[in-house]
């Protein structure tokens, strides 16, 4: 193993790599836009099968999409949050989706969604669609053109259906007026509110009471395991020797100036005309030379224009009614032979006669777009191209270094020698514990490291974890403070508040009951205050989206008829017992315009068209034949892909 790493920092490593990587990025590639084959089944419905490349694409994508909206998530909480199992029932969803609208007999055909890609602009040139850049973007998705367009009607099928959801459902002006009346209804609230914490800070607590809770709760109080290690910290500051010379800025930026002229040149694009004639028509492939050269000396002495002779001359009839022309080409869409040809003409000129495999060619170049990017000097450039430099050298001394440490660390059963060879200063941690972790342990790949048996019984050094980037971290356990009770003196405090404030809970939970009972009875709302013992406050004008305390409760309680009074008595969810009279309720009474009006009835339509869906979606997967495979999900996950299911 040790010699595989080795190799690896070599310039036959790297190679190695390369050819590795490269396949595997391209299948992976190939196989997300292909669906997945094989016989990797995971699902069935309707007798359709989902393999299990899809499934690992759609759990990428929705990790992908967490992570966008939650920056920093680490990729193991993405893993425990976006299960394969949540991936596979969405694709199911789809499918089912698809089966509903083919049986409903909707329909999206192939012409219909070659006049969708055709509004799109990677299939334009020009501004208008291009049959050629269909086929450039099927063939690096993994699709032959047809392929590409049955996937995009499938897409368009399955949006249409939801379309009729969203067309078919409606807001009526009376659902609109009785959301604003409940929405932006105001109440006049009499309230009385008794805090537990409160009441708690008048409860008193004796010994007895804090020894047996001591010790019925001695799972509560117990200091847990501590750790102390010796570790050694690996990073771009431990990197000495780093020298960024005049001439490597200058070489850096040459590099980059020459490859910015490449990318240029490669994207250029022209718009070709040519005048093929075809061997077999003439005797041969020196016959079709002789006939172009005399076509260019005619057009050279001004007998003929370049359109006229392709109309009378070219045998290529698909372009020799326009002129000759090919279109606006990049060098790729041409044959080598011509490309290259066509490639190094001036604007306006005419080549020479030109073989490729079929025949002959008299190429015009009718105007050359090219790429020009504006690239900064070097005076502009050689800080940020100095600073580059420096990291890249740094990282390649302490890549070879992380692979020293790596091996010494493994090679020895403490890391005093490491800490020699390397010049590293070999550190010592305070005592610890996971519920409050020395800063590397948060990493989760160390926690794991801190608890293999053999790390654990300091027997062996941890392997090399990587907490950051180019940062490295490598451990030995010197110490283990067992877990033990925590002296009741120490915690005497803390028992104390929480048995006071069961205390004040549960004498809170008494006079709920006795106003319930009293509720019942007809008392009124002062006669209610006075069991409470304490003052009323008043809420005026209070809405629903308030930030008082007792807003959600107040709304809660439904409006009575006559002059039967709308009281009512709750414990919060914080604790607090809370007694509450509504005393005048003012509906919502906000007219909007008709074109608001017009937008929040669309809203509120396409809101109730989407809960259709959800329970239309629901309805399918109960009727539908859906056939999981969830133990093949769990081995291919355990094992990768690689395994073939029947």
């Amino acid at each position: 193993m040790q010699g595989f790493r080795k190799f690896l920092r070599g310039t036959g490593g790297k190679v190695l790599l390369a050819v590795i990587i490269i396949p595997f990025v391209i299948t992976a590639f190939y196989g997300y836009f292909t669906g997945g084959g094989g016989s990797e089944v995971v699902a069935k419905v309707e007798g359709n099968p989902i393999y299990w490349p899809q499934v690992e694409q759609e759990t990428a994508r929705m990790q992908q999409r967490l992570a966008s909206q939650v920056p920093g998530v680490d990729q193991r909480t993405l893993d425990q949050l976006v299960r394969p199992s949540m991936a596979l029932e969405g694709l199911i969803n789809e499918a089912l989706v698809l089966n509903n609208a083919l049986a409903l007999k909707l329909n999206v055909s192939e012409t219909q969604a070659l006049r969708y890609l055709a509004q799109l602009e990677d299939f334009q040139d020009n501004g208008r669609f291009s049959s050629n850049q269909l086929e450039r973007v099927a063939r690096n998705l993994g699709y032959t053109p047809n392929g590409l367009l049955r996937m995009v009607s499938r897409d368009l099928l399955q949006n249409q259906w939801r379309m009729g959801l969203l067309q078919t459902e409606f807001a009526l002006p009376k659902e609109l007026q009785e959301l604003k009346r409940l929405g932006e209804q105001e109440r006049d609230v009499e309230y009385a509110l008794v805090s537990v914490q409160e009441l708690a800070g008048k409860q008193n607590v004796d010994d007895e009471q804090l020894s047996e809770f001591y010790s019925k709760n001695s799972e509560q109080f117990i200091l847990p395991e501590h750790f102390v290690v010796s570790y050694l910290e690996l990073g771009l500051d431990d990197v000495e020797g780093i020298e960024v010379t005049d001439e490597d800025v200058r070489a850096a930026y040459e590099t980059r100036r020459k490859a910015m002229e490449q990318d240029d040149a490669g994207s250029e694009r022209r718009r070709i005309a040519h005048i093929y004639i075809d061997p077999a028509s003439v005797g041969g492939f020196e016959a079709a030379r002789d006939k172009l050269q005399d076509v260019k000396q005619a057009i050279e002495a001004g007998e003929l224009d370049f359109a006229t002779a392709a109309r009378d001359y070219s045998e290529d009839f698909a372009s020799a009614n326009s002129a000759g022309q090919l279109g606006l080409l990049s060098k790729q869409d041409l044959p080598d032979s011509l490309s290259q040809v066509a490639f190094s003409l001036a604007q306006d000129e005419i080549s020479e006669p030109v073989r490729s495999d079929d025949g002959y060619h008299l190429l015009l170049v009718e105007h050359i777009q090219s790429k020009r990017t504006s690239f900064a000097s070097f005076e502009e450039m050689q800080d940020t191209l100095r600073e580059e430099l420096f990291k890249i050298k740094a990282e390649s001394v302490l890549f070879d270094k992380v692979g020293q440490l790596e091996e010494l660390a493994f090679e020895h059963p403490d890391l005093e020698m490491p800490a020699e060879v390397l010049g590293l200063e070999l550190k010592v941690s305070e005592p610890f514990s996971l519920q409050a972790p020395f800063e590397p342990f948060t990493n989760p790949d160390a926690v794991d490291e801190l608890m293999a048996p053999e790390v654990r019984d300091g027997s062996h050094n941890s392997r090399l974890v990587e907490v950051g980037e180019d940062s490295y971290f490598v451990f030995h356990v010197t110490e283990i403070i067992p877990a033990k009770p925590i002296p009741l003196e120490e915690v005497a405090d803390e028992i104390r508040s929480q048995v006071a404030y069961e205390q004040a809970s549960e004498l809170l939970a008494e006079q709920k009951q006795k106003l319930e009972q009293a509720l019942q009875s007809g008392s009124t709302f002062d006669e209610l205050v006075a069991i409470l013992d304490t003052d009323t406050k008043e809420l005026l004008g209070l809405q629903r989206d308030s930030s008082e305390p007792i807003t959600r409760f107040a709304f809660s309680i439904q409006r009575t008829t006559g002059d039967a009074p709308m009281m009512a008595v709750r414990q919060l969810s914080n604790g607090d017992l809370a007694l509450v009279k509504i005393n005048e309720i003012r509906d919502g009474e906000t007219l909007l315009s008709p074109e608001e009006q017009q937008q929040t009835l669309a809203i509120l339509a396409r809101m109730e068209s989407q809960y259709v869906e959800q329970l239309l979606t629901e309805a399918l997967r109960e009727r539908g034949k859906v056939k999981r495979y969830s133990s093949r999900i769990d081995r291919l996950q355990s094992r990768g892909s690689g395994d073939d299911f029947d």
